[in-house]
């Protein structure tokens, strides 16, 4: 049984990239927003120390890490990027998305950065 998914989402996912006719140079793929997308987000622990960061600027900034669930056949990639439609807020996944063929998953789990605050 998948868990409860109440927050919505807009995920965007970069399609494959592209040749430019004239200079030949690839270019970046189209991004088209899906929106709507059920999700569960939740807030990796702080208990562990290596699921919050420090940044040394002209101020001291956390970035907090976050797991997301989506259902399967949402195009989550490790270069997606997802808005939470209640809150505004902006989330890059980081590393890859875990698929697991073998374990009749019902929903696809990445680990993702809140980067609202460095935009």
């Amino acid at each position: 049984m998948p868990p409860p998914m109440p927050f919505r989402l807009t995920v965007r996912t970069p399609g494959p990239p592209t040749q430019d006719p004239v200079s030949g140079n690839e270019r970046p793929g189209v991004i088209v927003p899906v929106t709507g997308v059920p999700a569960w987000l939740s807030q990796k622990s702080t208990a562990d120390t290596s699921t919050s960061e420090e940044l040394r600027a002209a101020q001291d900034t956390d970035i907090s890490i976050w797991t997301v669930l989506v259902p399967l056949g949402t195009d989550l990639t490790s270069k997606s990027e997802f808005t939470d439609e209640g809150s505004g807020s902006v989330y890059k996944i980081e590393g890859r998305v875990a698929k697991r063929p073998d374990h009749r998953p019902q929903f696809l789990a990445a680990s993702a950065r809140l980067i609202s605050d460095m935009q």
